[in-house]
């Protein structure tokens, strides 16, 4: 637990902006964490298990205001911890008393952080969050699982975690039941949105669109795309072009 607070809470916001090795090093050390945890017994690996991601989620809340780079060492953070102590066993496990929650709170956190950071996204590092986020769906697939539900709710989706969630739903085999979800959360959050939508959001789309049937874009989208021209003509002047180019 010393460790990982280490790392977390003092050594990870020096690395920001220092040399790499620092950053690996800091890596290295969540992996060892996790390994040291795994061959401890049931209990003490539910525990550190639940102190890494109540810890890292502490950790979020903290900061005033998070760079993009910054979130993106702690999707790193997030992904070694999950290789190393084998997290995606530990959430399968029936009886234990590890509780995906706590991993589901510190995912939230950083959705939310995302979506902040807004247009200081530059490409560079939108796309290192992406590949992350990415492989931290996975790792662990029930954190894929958690944030289709999750989208559902929200009011506004960050565009790194758009292109990382329907870039995993739409390469799935067999074909994931969440394909007509992000459908309709397109069409929620694109073609009836009352804004203009940024064009990273747009682009983020882009396999959702790639990998619609035409019985899809017949019936889901077409209908709203027409009836949103009318009603919302200046959103709609933007995100029906981008829709035909994607």
């Amino acid at each position: 637990k010393g460790l990982l607070q280490f790392v977390l809470g003092i050594a990870s916001w020096r690395c920001v902006g220092q040399q790499q090795a620092m950053q690996w090093t800091c890596l290295e050390l969540i992996a060892c964490a996790g390994r040291a945890a795994r061959a401890q017994d049931a209990a003490n690996i539910v525990e550190l298990h639940n102190f890494f991601f109540k810890f890292a989620k502490a950790e979020v809340k903290k900061q005033p205001a998070w760079k993009p780079r910054v979130l993106v060492l702690m999707l790193q953070y997030v992904l070694r911890w999950m290789q190393a102590a084998s997290l995606a066993k530990m959430a399968d496990a029936e009886g234990d008393a590890f509780k995906f929650a706590a991993v589901t709170g510190l995912l939230e956190a950083l959705y939310s952080e995302m979506g902040r950071a807004g247009s200081r996204w530059t490409p560079r590092w939108r796309l290192k969050s992406v590949r992350a986020l990415q492989r931290i769906f996975k790792c662990c697939p029930q954190a894929l699982e958690h944030s289709v539900p999750w989208s559902k709710k929200a009011d506004n989706l960050p565009a790194v975690l758009i292109s990382a969630m329907s870039s995993q739903v739409i390469a799935a085999e067999p074909p994931s039941p969440h394909r007509a979800t992000l459908v309709e959360l397109y069409v929620k959050h694109v073609l009836e949105a009352k804004q203009p939508a940024a064009q990273s959001t747009l682009e983020a789309w882009a396999p959702v669109l790639a990998a619609m049937t035409p019985e899809e874009f017949e019936k889901q989208v077409l209908p709203v795309a027409l009836r949103m021209s009318k009603r919302q003509p200046l959103p709609s002047a933007h995100s029906i072009p981008w829709m035909i180019i994607l």
